[in-house]
């Protein structure tokens, strides 16, 4: 037996949600993406992420887990990041826009 334990069990999704984590920035070159946004005036820089697409999409499921936005913190701590709940006519929550901030606001 290999001792499944809680402990052992979070331990390993955590590791496995880190190793995605940085694939995950690598592959949309998300540096890249807020750099553009600063040189082009921008003092901030929006992502959405739907509900709805994380059934299909493993990137999509990955970055509705709330480790996506505490990741990012830990990654770059002097950027600020605001999550806003998208809302569908029902007042049901379909996902959120993350609003990622360089301007001190």
């Amino acid at each position: 037996m290999i001792g499944m334990t809680q402990e052992s069990l979070a331990s390993e999704s955590n590791h496995t949600y880190q190793v995605w984590f940085e694939r995950y920035l690598r592959k949309v070159d998300f540096e890249k993406q807020i750099l553009n946004s600063a040189r082009r005036g921008y003092l901030r820089y929006g992502m959405r992420v739907g509900y709805a697409s994380a059934e299909y999409d493993r990137d999509a499921l990955m970055k509705v887990d709330s480790r996506f936005i505490e990741s990012l913190k830990v990654k770059y701590p002097d950027l600020k990041f605001k999550r806003e709940p998208i809302k569908n006519l029902f007042s049901k929550e379909i996902g959120y826009n993350l609003t990622i901030s360089w301007d001190g606001e």
